[in-house]
């Protein structure tokens, strides 16, 4: 069952088991999100076709809250944001995480070299949590902008891992 055509409860939910995961992070489901974070941790196969799921959410999530016509200094909040929420050896500046940012909405001219996967990652998560939040969606919407990320990371060539 695919993610466009799974409509328990009357909308779209994911059908991927990072979308599953992604959603109960968003939703505040913390048992549902610590059920499945062992399963989508890495190094395994399929990681970056389940990355790709979460960076089309956070370009989804992002270009929602800023529109197209923003301003680039709006998203220095968000990205004080993602930084006083990471932890870790070796956190991203704030310009580094500007950049992932910048790149979700759709920038070209941002260098992610040296903003390693794993990194991106993080940025992403917490930048699509943000925006949902700031976006003030509701449980049912918050699933169906994942399900959309499922369909577009889909028809981007990319074949994350079904949900059980």
């Amino acid at each position: 069952m695919s993610a466009s055509t799974d409509t328990r409860g009357g909308g779209r939910i994911p059908a991927t088991l990072v979308g599953t995961w992604l959603a109960a992070l968003l939703c505040d489901d913390r048992d549902e999100r610590d059920r499945l974070a062992p399963r989508i941790n890495g190094p395994r196969p399929g990681l970056a076709d389940d990355m790709a799921v979460v960076e089309a959410a956070s370009e989804i999530a992002l270009r929602r809250y800023y529109g197209v016509d923003y301003d680039v200094r709006d998203v220095t909040p968000l990205a004080e944001l993602v930084r006083d929420s990471e932890t870790g050896s070796r956190p991203l500046s704030l310009m580094q995480i500007e950049a992932v940012i910048r790149a979700a909405l759709g920038e070209r001219d941002v260098d992610l070299r040296a903003v390693n996967a794993a990194a991106k990652f993080k940025v992403q998560v917490i930048a699509t949590l943000g925006a949902s939040q700031w976006l003030s969606l509701e449980e049912d919407a918050t699933r169906a902008l994942v399900a959309e990320a499922e369909t577009v990371a889909r028809n981007n060539g990319w074949n994350p891992q079904p949900a059980d």
